[in-house]
C-alpha cells in the first residue's frame, strides 16, 4: 500500500483559495482518480511556529501502476486546474507503507 500527499508550501506570497480547493478541485480528482482524498490544514506548533505547507492532500493507492495509469489519463487536467486556486507549485510525495501491514 501506497500513500500520494500533495502538500502546498507556506511562504510569503502563496494565495490559496480553500473553497475552490474543497468544492471543486477535490471532488474533481476524487472523480478522476477513484480516490478518497484526505485534506488537512497546517498548524503552528506549540512553540508557535508556523507550519511548512499550508494544506496537505494524501490518498491510499493500493498500486503504483494504477495510480500511474490514472495520471497519465488525467494528470494533465489536475494540473492545469492548479492555477485556479493556488499561486504556487505544491510538492508531491509517494510513500509506501512499511507499518502496519495487514
Amino acid at each position: 500500500m501506497y500513500y500520494v500527499t500533495v502538500m502546498y508550501p507556506n511562504r510569503d506570497g502563496v494565495k490559496f483559495d480553500i473553497d475552490y480547493y474543497m468544492n471543486k478541485h477535490i471532488p474533481m480528482v476524487s472523480r478522476l482518480l477513484n480516490a478518497t482524498i484526505e485534506v488537512c490544514k497546517g498548524i503552528p506548533s506549540s512553540t508557535g511556529i508556523a507550519s511548512p505547507y499550508l494544506y496537505t492532500a494524501r490518498m491510499r493507492v493500493n498500486s503504483l501502476e494504477e495510480h500511474q495509469a490514472a495520471m497519465a489519463t488525467h494528470g494533465a487536467q489536475i494540473m492545469a486546474d492548479i492555477p485556479n486556486y493556488c499561486n504556487a507549485q505544491p510538492t508531491v510525495q509517494i510513500d509506501e507503507v512499511l507499518h502496519p501491514r495487514g
